[in-house]
């Protein structure tokens, strides 16, 4: 059996690292997940030099860095924590509640909508409280960020207009111009219900409140839902993958230095310009083929760096890249191997859930059931 859920959750943040067995993790949001390539070379400066050498997204796309040392009463020292400030990745206040997800491509750019949402966020005191698992999404119509576990997600009609909708089953037709103000409201109804419960909640879908009852338009019209997009070349753009999200050095020196870049939920990063030069992102680490076996296998952290785990994750994700690049027939569906039952980084789609398996051989037999 799992942990009973704490009364505060355990996201890790430069105000609140965690401990774990090779040092302390912290993590930096980035709303939207589009960042310059600037910014990550800084915090691979950071992973290189007080750090386990490299940055790793989360399926959250916020990005973390691992293996860093803390002072005697558990904080950061001051010099790294300097370093990370300057990332411009933390704000003044609100630092853990950061979960903005925004759908990568497509005709219509919602990145406009994710920076009016955090900015107003950050004017909200209330909202400084809310649970570090909390999510926005906004989906432009496509249906790829609306299939991950949101809280409250706007999902274009048009240019102008979308549907807001909360994960308890109520939606809203909307403005465009007027939804982050109602996403947002929606969020400080939550959070206020938060605080009269017993028991920690964490999802508005734990609540017993009936909530947006002063928002107009509630609509019956369901949130489309597709799914995540496959790595490859997409126009002039490279949509490429991180294996367990973990960026190296050479990944990472390997981008358009004055480029923006997006991440998305699904461990990849989207390349303006780079399906040109594909083969030498791959060379570099990156997975621009979806038929190449790390497009669809994941892990937790796993041992030796989570005593939580059971099992060596990353080398048992290793060990099935291998047999897959043998045997391709045996990953017909995403796979995620986990440690235990947290099952931390697990995608939300369809997919096959490895908990801790004893070989390779055990695996494999659960693989081709």
């Amino acid at each position: 059996m799992s942990d009973p859920r704490p009364l505060i959750d355990r996201c890790p943040g430069l105000t609140r690292p965690f401990r774990a067995s090779d040092g302390a993790i912290v993590r930096v949001r980035k709303p939207g997940g589009r960042i310059p390539t600037a910014v990550l070379r800084h915090l691979l400066g950071i992973a290189e030099r007080w750090g386990d050498g490299r940055v790793q997204v989360t399926t959250r796309t916020n990005l973390q860095v691992r293996g860093l040392p803390l002072e005697a009463d558990g904080s950061v020292p001051e010099e790294i924590a300097d370093a990370v400030r300057a990332t411009g990745l933390v704000p003044p206040t609100h630092e853990l509640v950061r979960n903005v997800l925004c759908s990568p491509m497509g005709a219509i750019d919602l990145q406009p909508m994710v920076a009016e949402l955090d900015e107003e966020l950050q004017e909200i005191p209330l909202l400084e409280q809310l649970a570090g698992r909390f999510m926005w999404a906004f989906d432009n119509g496509t249906g790829d960020v609306a299939g991950e576990p949101w809280d409250v997600c706007y999902q274009a009609l048009d240019e102008d207009h979308g549907i807001v909708a909360l994960d308890n089953g109520r939606a809203w037709e909307i403005s465009r111009a007027d939804a982050p103000s109602a996403m947002l409201a929606l969020a400080q109804e939550v959070q206020m219900a938060r605080t009269e419960t017993e028991r920690p909640v964490w999802h508005s879908r734990e609540l017993a409140y009936r909530l947006g009852d002063d928002i107009p338009d509630q609509t019956d019209r369901p949130i489309r839902v597709t799914g995540p997009l496959p790595v490859g070349t997409y126009g002039e753009d490279l949509l490429a993958g991180v294996p367990l999200g973990l960026f190296t050095g050479e990944m990472i020196r390997a981008l358009p230095v004055l480029a923006d870049v997006t991440l998305t939920p699904w461990r990849q990063v989207l390349i303006p310009g780079g399906a040109q030069d594909a083969e030498a992102y791959a060379a570099a680490g990156y997975v621009v083929d979806p038929a190449d076996p790390w497009a669809s296998i994941s892990a937790c952290t796993g041992l030796p760096n989570c005593v939580k785990s059971a099992i060596d994750t990353v080398s048992m994700a290793n060990a099935l890249v291998e047999a897959a690049r043998q045997d391709p027939s045996i990953i017909r569906r995403p796979v995620h191997v986990s440690g235990c039952d947290r099952r931390c980084g697990e995608p939300h789609g369809e997919h096959v859930d490895l908990l801790a398996p004893a070989d390779l051989a055990t695996a494999l037999a659960e693989l081709r059931a």
